[in-house]
């Protein structure tokens, strides 16, 4: 079963609460989740939360706030603030899921078709390792806020036991794509690698009031056209 496993929490260091800020009328976590929900190939998509964040998001959801923005897949675990590993360990192993697509829940233009067509190659060339398009493991990535990283089951549960380390237990996939030697690490090149959405800006990730302000210009766009090209054309234009 493949399942995209999203991360998100309410206390960032960084930005607390950025997965609830407000970005032209929806939150930044209905952004993410209407955004995964394009993607058709993965049979689950589960929200990792730390358990602290249960409450609040369980009020949210049943006061109709992801209507429309979530579907039969859908799924929770709420497991540890700290660590990432062991939160999607447990979210992996509840759910049965054989093949992880590891997204972050501040990257609010992430593209469903992206997620799909990096599946389509990934079975289509049988792999078993782990797979990204991120500039970690791809000459040519995609930028961050549209990337994402894929791994087998196997992998993750090799990880949670093999590594103790916090910076690895934290970030998730750190561990496995730096034992190449006895991991595969495969890339997936960017498909569209001469397009705005991958020379025009950096991220569509946010961490600060700028990132912040620089999505809410691109989702007022992107709300009219549907299309993250034609989106940040022109934002281009009326922003200079």
């Amino acid at each position: 079963m493949i399942g995209i496993i999203v991360q998100a929490r309410t206390g960032s260091n960084r930005f607390p609460r950025k997965i609830y800020e407000d970005i032209n009328g929806k939150y930044t976590l209905q952004r993410v989740l209407e955004g995964l929900s394009s993607a058709q190939l993965p049979h689950k998509i589960i929200l990792a939360m730390p358990k602290y964040d249960e409450v609040e998001f369980t009020e949210r959801r049943e006061r109709g706030d992801f209507v429309g923005l979530i579907d039969e897949r859908f799924e929770t675990y709420f497991g540890s603030p700290d660590d990432l590993v062991d939160r999607y360990f447990q979210a992996a192993r509840k759910y049965n899921i054989d093949l992880i697509a590891r997204c972050t829940a501040d990257c609010p233009m992430v593209q469903g078709k992206i997620i799909d067509e990096m599946l389509c190659e990934y079975l289509k060339n049988g792999y078993n390792g782990f797979f990204g398009n991120n500039l970690l493991v791809s000459d040519v990535p995609y930028p961050d806020g549209t990337d994402v990283e894929m791994f087998p089951y196997w992998m993750l549960a090799e990880t949670w036991q093999l590594t103790q380390d916090p910076y690895h237990r934290e970030h998730v996939t750190p561990f496995m794509y730096r034992r190449g030697t006895q991991y595969d690490i495969k890339p997936f090149l960017n498909h569209r690698p001469n397009t705005m959405m991958s020379t025009r800006f950096e991220h569509f990730s946010f961490d600060t009031p700028a990132d912040l302000k620089l999505l809410k210009a691109i989702c007022e766009q992107y709300d009219k056209h549907k299309n993250l090209d034609k989106a940040i054309k022109e934002t281009v234009w009326t922003t200079g």
